[in-house]
This record gives structure tokens, sequence and C-alpha cells, in this order.
């Protein structure tokens, strides 16, 4: 559970930095597809780990992390949606105010997740797990 927001991390600076480390575009379409799949296999991942922690957390607490954990699914989702438009950018745009644009934006969902996800391990904490 500690590392699910390490791994989201990672990922979501990945989107931001291949881009611009592929000498082709099918180089950088590859590694944004690979990134991609990571991303949504992470989010898969941290909403089973969620969804078991769900189970042994007490009553007040749990709408609260059901919060938590819908804001976390909707900003991975965004940040999914940012990898595609970054995929779908043309080699020339990838250096472009576009893929800049679409990188700050990935920052900041990067920043947000991380937050939310420190404060769910926060709650997490609390119970002593």
């Amino acid at each position: 559970m500690k590392y699910a927001p390490v791994a989201v991390t990672l990922v979501v600076a990945m989107i931001v930095v291949i881009p611009g480390c592929g000498d082709s575009s099918k180089e950088s379409e590859s590694a944004l597809e690979d990134v991609s799949k990571q991303v949504e296999e992470l989010a898969e991942d941290a909403g089973e780990m969620l969804d078991d922690v769900k189970e042994s957390v007490p009553a007040d607490l749990q709408g609260k992390i059901d919060e938590l954990k819908n804001e976390i699914a909707e900003k991975e989702a965004e940040a999914e949606k940012i990898a595609a438009k970054l995929k779908d950018l043309s080699p020339s745009d990838l250096t472009g105010d576009t893929a800049k644009k679409l990188e700050g934006e990935s920052q900041e969902l990067k920043k947000q997740i991380e937050d939310l996800k420190a404060k769910l391990d926060g709650y997490l904490e609390e119970l002593g797990e």
C-alpha cells in the first residue's frame, strides 16, 4: 500500500519525460503506450488495495476514505487522458506549447495525487495499519 503512491508518481513522471527522449515518433508512441498501460495497471492495483483496506476500516472513517478513493481515481483518469493526448501529438508538437501545457497539467495532477494519497495514508495510520 505504501509503494502505490511512489509507483504512480514514477509512472506520471515517465509520462512527462518520455515524449522528449525518443529519436522517432514510433519510439515515442510506443513508449507512451507502454506508460499508459502501466498507469492503467497501477490504477487497477491501487483500486484493489483500497478495496482491501475498506473491509477493515471503521464506519466513521469509511466515508472519508471512499471520498479520497474517488478523488484519486478521478485524478488518475485525468492523468490517463493527458497521456493519451501526449500520445496523439505529432513529433513536431512534442516540443511545442501544447506538449508543455500537457506536461504542466501532468505535473499538477501528480502533485494532487500525491497529496491525496498522503492524506489517505494519514487516515490509515490513525487506524494503526
